[in-house]
């Protein structure tokens, strides 16, 4: 894990929800800032948790769990959840696959007890280069997308 420790409290809720849907038996899928942080060494503070889901069922569950951990949903936002400054989202997981042309290289990896999927670097370059392609995106987040693009590359060089 290669995290910034201004973001301990993401990764204990990101523990905490992940464990409590290994329980439910689902392996959540991380992705976004907090799963590209566990990859390479990320220099901003995370204020928000990005999961992938396959189904409603999914996301029933991690509904339920969410709300049981404190965070309160947000009618503003599609599968968004608040608390404490803190967000959480799901997505779909073929939403994301779409966006980018092919299925998710996942891998399984485990922080503290809590089993869950992350993304490749490869992936995390695709979803940053394709989303500012999306006029939104490149207005809004086109200095932080690109700041992650050259750290995922800085990281590929090492390699």
């Amino acid at each position: 894990m290669k995290n910034n420790i201004n973001n301990f409290d993401v990764y204990r809720h990101f523990t905490d929800i992940a464990k409590e849907l290994n329980n439910n038996n689902v392996t959540p899928i991380i992705y976004g800032s907090l799963g590209l942080s566990l990859l390479i060494s990320y220099p901003s503070k995370i204020n928000d948790m990005d999961f992938l889901i396959s189904s409603e069922e999914e996301f029933s569950i991690c509904s339920s769990i969410s709300e049981k951990q404190g965070f309160v949903f947000d009618p503003e936002h599609d599968r968004e959840f608040e608390g404490n400054g803190t967000f959480v989202s799901f997505l779909n997981q073929k939403d994301i696959e779409d966006l980018i042309g092919h299925k998710l290289k996942l891998k399984l990896s485990q922080l503290d007890g809590a089993k869950f999927y992350n993304l490749s670097l490869e992936d995390y370059l695709n979803i940053y280069e394709t989303g500012l392609r999306n006029k939104w995106r490149r207005r809004k987040k086109i200095k932080s997308d690109n700041k992650l693009i050259e750290l995922i590359r800085e990281e590929f060089a090492k390699s």
